[in-house]
């Protein structure tokens, strides 16, 4: 049996065994990485979904409340005629006015 000296060329190649243990461990790392992203995205969802709903019963509460306010100042005004100057008054105070944001098309010229 003689013992064979790789020539350098030859040294440069990957040998079958050593191509499929790399390529192993690159799957195996793909899929660690993979799970990971799956935990991730489905945090993200979740924290999501739990700070629409937040916002969501923020938003209806608000409206309740106005709803409310609004029920109680014409029921207490039903009885006799509605001052106009009162009511701005009045609705100014529990709704102000939103200020609108100009839009990108009206700023760029």
């Amino acid at each position: 049996m003689s013992n064979m000296t790789l020539s350098p060329l030859q040294q440069d190649y990957v040998t079958k065994t050593e191509f499929k243990e790399f390529r192993d461990e690159v799957s195996d790392r793909f899929d660690k990485i993979d799970i990971k992203f799956v935990n991730w995205k489905d945090e993200i969802i979740n924290t999501l979904k739990d700070e629409f709903a937040r916002q969501t019963g923020i938003i209806l509460e608000t409206f309740q409340h106005n709803l409310k306010a609004s029920m109680e100042y014409m029921d207490s005004k039903l009885d006799k005629k509605l001052d106009k100057s009162e009511f701005y008054e009045y609705m100014e105070l529990h709704f102000p006015k939103q200020t609108k944001m100009p839009s990108k098309m009206a700023t760029n010229k």
